[in-house]
């Protein structure tokens, strides 16, 4: 069926998306899965499994604090293809994504697909420093690998924590529960490691050309192929 994608689904991703300032309930960033599969022309089509909280647009945000912390909203999984949280994440939100691909057997993955699949639209309540997406998906996986992932003598969860735990943890074997873990830089972070990574020289030529747009420039024209190259690709 179209959710395990045919039954092509070979491994398991939990991603963190970095934290974003525009909304309180993402300062300390989000977590979610993904379902990496063979035979799909792209990863971006894979299916992406996400828990977060179901608020109307426009909410006044002094409610929205308090609803948050009080359990005032409805929270349930949802699916998307990855794309579109690839795109949101990256090149709306400037948030960077880390990969954490999960060390798991394929009955294990078999599970994840068909429990997941069991507890889509299943409505909880809500509550940003507890009941949260990092608790979920926590949960999730504690099921699997059989160990504590989540701080429960806390009075708050928080995605980094959940994260550290997975890279920390093994399996029975000794086995690492995270085999690899990959970054892709959000579209700010790809601008300002461009931008650091030149020259005083070519940064002044970045912020004039910023400025005026004239490549005539007579420092850019001083500048050998390869420099100029470096300046075109940071503006780009």
């Amino acid at each position: 069926m179209q959710w395990n994608q045919k039954g092509k689904v070979t491994s398991v991703s939990i991603y963190f998306a970095t934290g974003y300032f525009g909304n309180p309930a993402s300062f300390f960033g989000h977590p979610l899965l993904k379902f990496n599969s063979d035979g799909i022309e792209s990863p971006l089509n894979d299916t992406s499994l996400n828990y977060g909280a179901n608020t109307p647009e426009n909410e006044n945000p002094v409610l929205y604090v308090l609803k948050g912390l009080f359990g005032g909203y409805k929270a349930s999984f949802s699916h998307l293809r990855f794309f579109h949280h690839n795109h949101n994440y990256i090149e709306n939100d400037m948030r960077d994504l880390w990969e954490f691909k999960l060390n798991l057997k394929p009955d294990e993955i078999e599970y994840i697909v068909d429990h997941t699949w069991e507890i889509l639209g299943q409505d909880h309540p809500y509550f940003f420093l507890l009941d949260n997406c990092a608790y979920r998906m926590g949960e999730l996986l504690e099921e699997v690998f059989h160990k504590e992932l989540l701080f429960r003598n806390r009075l708050y969860v928080i995605p980094v924590d959940l994260f550290t735990n997975l890279a920390l943890e093994t399996r029975e074997d000794g086995s690492p529960i995270v085999k690899e873990i990959k970054r892709t830089p959000s579209r700010y972070s790809r601008l300002s490691e461009k931008y650091n990574s030149l020259g005083p020289t070519q940064k002044k030529i970045v912020k004039d050309l910023i400025e005026n747009t004239e490549f005539s420039n007579l420092d850019y024209q001083k500048q050998n192929a390869q420099e100029k190259v470096q300046i075109i690709d940071t503006l780009i």
